[in-house]
C-alpha cells in the first residue's frame, strides 16, 4: 500500500495515494504509527485539500476528509488553518454539526502550539450556537474573553453571546449584551434594533418605538429589522 500510494502520486492521482495510505493506516495501525505513513498522508493530502479549497469544490473538499481523514494524521499537522478551511466546507454544505466536530479537533493542536486563535475560538462559540448548544457556546465565549489579546472585535463578541444568551431563553442577559454591541460602531445599528425589538415584545413599546420608527424610516434600517 505504501509503494502503491507513491506510484499513485507519482502518476498524479492524489486521491488514489490518499486512499492508499488511509487503508494502511486503518488496516496496519501499528506499522504505520512507527512509520512516516501520517506526515506522508499530510503532505499528500494538503497539498489535494487546498488545491479543492482555492476551487471552492465544498462537497469534494468534505468527501475527501470523510474517506480519509484519520486522528493519527493530527501529528503531522503543521497547517491546522487548512482544517478550519475544511470546517467552513462543511458549513457550505449545510453540515454544521461535521463541522463543529472538526473545529472541536483543531483546537488543542492550536493550543499545543501556543496559536490560540481567537477568530477561531470564536466559531467555534458560534457553531455551538447553530448546533442547538447555546450554553457550551457561552462558555467558549467566557473563555474568548479572558483572553488579554485578540483579533476579534468586543461588539461581535457581545452579538454573539446576546444570540446565544436568548438561545438559551436568559432575556435578560441578552438585553445586557446588546447594550454592549451598541458600543461598537460596526454593530450599533443592528444592535440597538434588536434591542428595541425585545423591549417591544417584552411591552416596553414606549421605549422601543422611537428606535424602531427611525430604523423603518431607511431602506437599511427595515434590512435590519428584517433579519435581527
Amino acid at each position: 500500500l505504501y509503494l502503491l500510494s507513491q506510484l499513485d502520486s507519482m502518476m498524479g492521482s492524489q486521491v488514489d495515494a490518499v486512499s492508499d495510505l488511509s487503508k494502511l493506516i486503518r488496516e496496519h495501525r501499528r506499522i504505520a504509527q512507527r512509520s512516516d505513513v501520517p506526515e506522508r498522508m499530510w503532505a499528500i493530502y494538503q497539498e489535494r485539500q487546498t488545491r479543492l479549497v482555492e476551487n471552492e469544490k465544498w462537497f469534494d473538499v468534505a468527501a475527501l476528509h470523510e474517506g480519509a481523514w484519520h486522528p493519527m494524521v493530527r501529528r503531522a499537522v503543521d497547517n491546522p488553518t487548512l482544517l478550519m478551511d475544511i470546517a467552513a466546507a462543511y458549513e457550505e454544505i449545510g453540515l454544521p454539526h461535521r463541522a463543529l466536530y472538526l473545529v472541536r479537533e483543531v483546537f488543542p493542536m492550536l493550543l499545543q502550539s501556543d496559536q490560540d486563535d481567537s477568530m477561531l475560538v470564536y466559531n467555534l462559540a458560534r457553531l455551538y450556537g447553530e448546533t442547538g448548544n447555546p450554553n457550551e457556546g457561552l462558555k467558549t465565549l467566557r473563555y474568548l474573553r479572558t483572553r488579554k489579546s485578540g483579533t476579534k472585535d468586543a461588539g461581535d463578541v457581545a452579538m454573539l453571546a446576546a444570540s446565544l444568551k436568548e438561545m438559551a431563553g436568559d432575556v435578560e442577559g441578552a438585553a445586557m449584551e446588546l447594550r454592549r454591541a451598541v458600543r461598537s460602531p460596526d454593530n450599533r445599528d443592528k444592535a440597538s434594533v434588536w434591542l428595541a425589538r425585545m423591549e417591544a415584545e417584552s411591552g416596553q413599546c414606549r421605549r422601543s418605538t422611537s428606535v424602531l420608527w427611525a430604523k423603518l424610516m431607511t431602506p437599511a434600517g427595515q434590512k435590519e429589522v428584517a433579519t435581527p
